[in-house]
Parts: structure tokens; C-alpha cells; sequence
């Protein structure tokens, strides 16, 4: 106890030094943990991106993967009903929804356009609008995409219902013909996308392909993503077991660029963590050490009196935890405060390929926070060793003249 009270009395004592050298600390620690949670924010963001868009898996029948443009890709009315009984008793599923594709010409008296459209029973959990109003599971009008709806020069206003013609290729009748009343127009932020987008329910879909009940594939979305490839195999065994000609994809295998990306995106991180690293590192090294070794006459006084060199290491270590704790909770409240920061005055990004921005966040993984604390503290250490080392190789007169 005594030690630890005269250690907080040397960084009293030395009020200034020990302020620089707790900001210190606290800027090294702060930038890494901001930086690490901006990088976990985007992967975060970019998994959540895709699991919204395309559920945590999809489940279709083995043909649909090869992509071939006939009836054998569709899932039929007996077979939906086998796979909807087979999903209803897994509790982690939060929800599913059936989708059906399809594709064609949209125009109207101004221009016409190639669109490609997905049917939901559910189309409200998955697309807002930018103007108008959403579609809901019992309305029979369509969204278009906003690129799409500036090729058609369709703009929405209040005079009354606003049609637009459609024509497709039914598996089953072949050329079918249809005039649908526009709800809304969305942005995904994406113009690619946007530019031929349609999205209906599944029912709009199966009246205007003239089809009794049929879906592309079903969507299914999990309360948890962490166990998605054991439940993945409990649904195949399950498969194999009823002899469904069914197959899966998790939304991992659907999205391979995200792989791509998120290892891009790893790889930068770590090329920019090393260097920061060591930046930071060489900082603590060369401030704390200095510090420190400023003070060996302030030693060798204190070992001249009588306290043995074991004594004074210790008590030179008890003011390095000070400092690492100063240093960490004034690291931890920079982070806090970014983050709050970011949150009041809206901050955004636009990411690549995007036409609209996105609140920009910092996530704080736990494991990834800890592994940051441990990196200051070893640092911090590290640089005690040298003072350490020459209160133990020197006498207390070499120590006393600092030489």
C-alpha cells in the first residue's frame, strides 16, 4: 500500500509529464479502437446488407442454380406445401418468404424498358419506398426502381392511379400481358439495380403468369447467423430424408464478393494496423522510456536512503499501471464520445457503386477491443524494461549523477 501511494504521489507531483503521458496513451489506444470499429462497422454492415436483401439462406430446387429458363426451375403448389411443413417446426427461423421471378418489358405512353421483378408474399419486410407508398402482402400494385422509372419518365403524383403495362413469359401459357397501378418508386441506392427493378407480391406475380401457385425459391431468415451452416445441414438431411429435390445456399454463397471484399478489406486493416502499430509503439517506447530515465537521479536518491532496487522497480511499474488505467479510460471516453458524435450531426458515407449515403457507425467488438488494450499495455510495459533495466545495472552513484 505504501509503494502504491508513493507512486500516485510521484505522478502528482509531476502533474504535467503525467497528463502528457495519459494523452499519450490515450490517442494510441483511441485510434486503434476507432479504426477497428469503423472496419467492423463495414463488415457488419455489408453482412447485414445481404442478409436483409437475400435472407440468411435460400432454398430452391437443384435445377434453379444452373439457371435454366424453363418450369423445371420453379418450385410447384405440392412441393412448396412439403418444404413450408418442414420450415414451420425449426424455432430458429424467424421468418421465411416465397419468391417468385420473373422478367419482361415495362412501358408505358412515354418509353418502354427491360425489367426483372421478384414477387414476396411478404414484399413490406424487404423494400421501403422513396416516394409513394410500400406494397403489402394483400395489394395488387407494383414498386419500380427509380433508374427504371426515369427511363420511362414516370413521375408519381396525386392524379389517380398511375398504370404500367407489363409482358412476360409465362413457363406455363407462354406471352402474357398485364396492366398494374404503380405504388412507389425505390432507391436501393444502387442504379445497376435500380434500373430495371420491379418488385410485387408473389400473388400479383402467379396472376399475371397465369400460374395457380408456384416460387422460385424461399427466403429464410434466422433469429441467429451464428448457427447457419448447422442448420443448413439439418435442412438437407431433412431434404434427403423426404427424397426433396431441393438444394441450399447460405447468403454467403449467394454474395461471393463479399468474401472478396471483406478480405480485401481485412488485408488493408492489417497493413494499416501494422503501421499505426508501430507508430504507436515506438511513441510509448520513446516517451516512457524517457520520461523515466529522467528520474534515475530522483532513483538512485530514493536507493541511496535506504529503499532496495527490487523496491523501486516496483514502484516504478505501480506508476506505469496508473498511467495504462488513465490512459485507457480516457481512451475508452474519446471512443465513446466519436461514436456519439458521428450519431448527433448525422455523419454519412456513400459507399463504392452507391448513389445514396449511410450513417456512419463504429462497432466495438469485444474480442477485438481486448486484443487493442493488450497491445497499449504491452507496449507500455516494454518500455518501462528500459529504465528498469538501468536502475538494475547501475550503482546508486551512476544513478545519482545519471550517467
Amino acid at each position: 500500500m505504501y509503494l502504491i501511494k508513493m507512486a500516485w504521489n510521484n505522478l502528482r507531483y509531476n502533474t504535467k509529464r503525467s497528463i502528457a503521458l495519459i494523452l499519450l496513451i490515450a490517442v494510441a489506444a483511441g485510434a486503434i479502437l476507432l479504426y477497428q470499429g469503423y472496419v467492423e462497422y463495414s463488415r457488419a454492415g455489408m453482412a447485414a446488407g445481404y442478409i436483409n436483401s437475400n435472407g440468411s439462406m435460400q432454398i430452391a430446387l437443384n435445377s434453379y442454380w444452373n439457371k435454366a429458363a424453363d418450369s423445371e426451375t420453379v418450385i410447384d403448389a405440392a412441393d412448396l406445401q412439403k418444404l413450408y411443413r418442414i420450415l414451420d417446426n425449426q424455432k430458429i427461423i424467424s421468418f421465411y418468404d416465397s419468391v417468385l421471378e420473373y422478367n419482361g418489358i415495362i412501358g408505358n405512353e412515354n418509353n418502354s424498358a427491360i425489367f426483372w421483378a421478384k414477387g414476396y408474399d411478404h414484399p413490406e419486410k424487404h423494400f421501403g419506398v422513396s416516394q409513394g407508398t410500400p406494397i403489402f402482402s394483400s395489394d395488387d400494385g407494383i414498386v419500380i426502381g427509380s433508374v427504371l422509372a426515369q427511363k420511362l419518365h414516370f413521375v408519381m403524383n396525386d392524379e389517380g392511379i398511375q398504370l404500367l403495362s407489363l409482358m412476360s413469359n409465362s413457363p406455363e401459357t407462354g406471352l402474357c400481358l398485364g396492366s398494374f397501378h404503380v405504388s412507389g418508386i425505390v432507391d436501393t441506392g444502387v442504379p445497376q439495380n435500380d434500373e430495371g427493378l420491379l418488385i410485387s407480391t408473389r400473388q400479383t406475380a402467379l396472376s399475371l403468369l397465369n400460374m395457380e401457385d408456384a416460387a422460385s425459391y424461399v427466403q429464410v431468415y434466422l433469429h441467429s447467423n451464428e448457427t447457419l451452416h448447422e442448420v443448413k445441414k439439418e435442412f438437407e438431411a431433412a431434404f434427403k430424408k423426404n427424397k426433396l429435390p431441393f438444394s441450399i445456399k447460405t447468403w454467403e454463397e449467394l454474395n461471393p464478393t463479399f468474401k472478396q471484399v471483406n478480405d480485401l478489406n481485412e488485408t488493408q486493416f492489417f497493413i494499416i494496423s501494422l503501421i499505426l502499430g508501430l507508430l504507436i509503439f515506438i511513441s510509448l517506447m520513446q516517451t516512457l522510456s524517457t520520461a523515466f530515465l529522467e528520474r534515475l537521479d530522483e532513483f538512485g536518491t530514493i536507493e541511496a536512503i535506504g529503499m532496495p532496487k527490487r523496491t523501486i522497480i516496483v514502484m516504478l511499474l505501480c506508476e506505469t499501471v496508473f498511467l495504462i488505467l488513465f490512459g485507457l479510460a480516457a481512451a475508452g471516453i474519446v471512443s465513446c464520445c466519436a461514436d456519439k458524435f458521428v450519431n448527433i450531426f448525422n455523419i454519412k458515407m456513400t459507399p463504392p457503386g452507391y448513389s445514396i449515403s449511410y450513417p456512419l457507425q463504429f462497432y466495438f467488438v469485444p474480442v477485438k477491443v481486448f486484443h487493442s488494450i493488450l497491445f497499449v499495455i504491452a507496449s507500455c510495459f516494454f518500455a518501462v524494461l528500459i529504465p528498469i533495466c538501468a536502475i538494475c545495472r547501475n550503482t546508486v552513484v551512476r544513478l545519482i549523477n545519471h550517467i
